[in-house]
């Protein structure tokens, strides 16, 4: 079963990465690092959407993304090679990575958390509204401010998009 394999996986030893001090363990390594990815049929969806009701479909890149978001715990790195440090007592010193770092398991789920909490904050406020899917946590609806915006031509329905994001990569 599922929980016997997760509960025989937590118990194995802890296996130490050279360059951290951060350990791998079964079942919490998973928890730690997962990140929600667009369902398969998702994209096959919004397909049809966009032939179906004539939407025009936009795509774009975070840059930077996993280097701008903060971390829930923080990392200690061994300094690169020809970069090492010592204290006065000739002790090794050693970084603290504060924001996430490509490469670095638990990033995709850094960088998603913090892509997601500011999209709930930022678009729903000043007449915005937006809504994470149920079925695809990948997926919002963003409904602009008819004040603003208007409505859309020929009924009285706000303007509004459908975005899917792959990490940092949103359609």
């Amino acid at each position: 079963t599922t929980q016997g394999l997760l509960r025989s996986m937590a118990t194995k030893p802890v296996q130490w990465r050279r360059s951290t001090w951060v350990p791998y363990r079964g079942g919490v390594h998973y928890f730690e690092t997962f990140s929600q990815k667009p369902q398969p049929h998702t994209w096959k969806i919004f397909q049809a959407l966009k032939c179906c009701l004539n939407l025009k479909r936009d795509a774009f890149d975070y840059t930077m993304a996993y280097t701008n978001a903060s971390r829930e715990d923080t990392l200690v790195l061994n300094y690169p090679v020809s970069f090492e440090e010592t204290d006065e007592q000739g002790n090794e010193m050693f970084c603290l990575l504060k924001k996430a770092l490509y490469g670095d398991p638990g990033a995709d789920r850094d960088w998603t958390l913090e892509r997601d909490g500011y999209t709930m904050s930022a678009f729903n406020e000043d007449g915005w509204h937006v809504e994470q899917c149920m079925y695809d946590k990948c997926v919002f609806r963003y409904t602009a401010p008819v004040e603003q915006f208007g409505t859309v031509e020929g009924t009285t329905d706000p303007h509004w998009a459908l975005a899917m994001t792959h990490t940092d990569d949103t359609d």
